[in-house]
């Protein structure tokens, strides 16, 4: 997991969880890890924004970057379905 880690409070009551991950693998592990769904994760532009519950405390992951790391990897697949 990465380094740059920052857990603080958010609005509403939630703790929130702040990655900067370097891959989609990196966002996986952290998603499996707290046990988030991040089919149900809000694409802020810059950010994904997932809300989840872990071990009964409301809070959210925001991973800065992944939605351009998503939009890499579908260019990439999409490319290469188109050869």
């Amino acid at each position: 997991m990465s380094r740059n880690t920052n857990i603080e409070p958010a609005a509403h009551g939630e703790v929130q969880i702040v990655i900067h991950p370097r891959s989609l693998a990196d966002w996986k592990r952290w998603t499996l890890a707290l046990g988030v769904d991040d089919a149900e994760s809000k694409n802020t532009g810059g950010a994904l924004v997932a809300r989840f519950k872990y071990r009964g405390v409301r809070a959210r992951l925001v991973g800065y970057g992944v939605p351009a790391l998503l939009d890499e990897a579908l260019r990439r697949r999409n490319t290469a379905v188109a050869r």
